[in-house]
């Protein structure tokens, strides 16, 4: 099921949307400010967060005139995740699998650019050095 719903923020239309990787439902929802064309970007929540922890990203962007996107690493979860899955066969393998799935929805209902924004966990960080 589809929910819309209009932010009142910058006239933002808020939609939930759902793709499929490994016959697991990935859930999350779209931000779409109004125009044509927008350049895309995708929140991806941190450890053991969800989707609502950095909804606000997703709506801030929307705001700057990207087309937004936040979701729930299945498995990724234990509280109030959306997406399928357990957190027992969750990895960081398979978040970068649910993430080239949200890009590919992404792509498929637009073609545009597309920035990616990670709320950094820890063990991140030691990718950078």
């Amino acid at each position: 099921m589809i929910l819309k719903r209009r932010l009142k923020s910058a006239n933002i239309q808020a939609s939930t949307f759902g793709c499929i990787r490994n016959n697991l439902t990935i859930r999350g929802t779209e931000y779409r400010p109004q125009g044509n064309n927008l350049p895309i970007a995708i929140v991806c929540h941190g450890f053991m967060a969800f989707q609502d922890t950095v909804g606000h990203y997703a709506v801030k962007l929307a705001e700057m005139g990207y087309l937004s996107y936040c979701f729930d690493f299945c498995g990724g979860s234990v509280i109030k995740g959306k997406s399928d899955g357990k957190t027992t066969e969750m990895s960081v393998y398979t978040e970068v699998e649910d993430l080239l799935a949200v890009i590919d929805y992404a792509k498929q209902h637009d073609k545009t650019a597309i920035k990616y924004l990670e709320e950094f966990i820890s063990a991140s960080r030691q990718f950078e050095n």
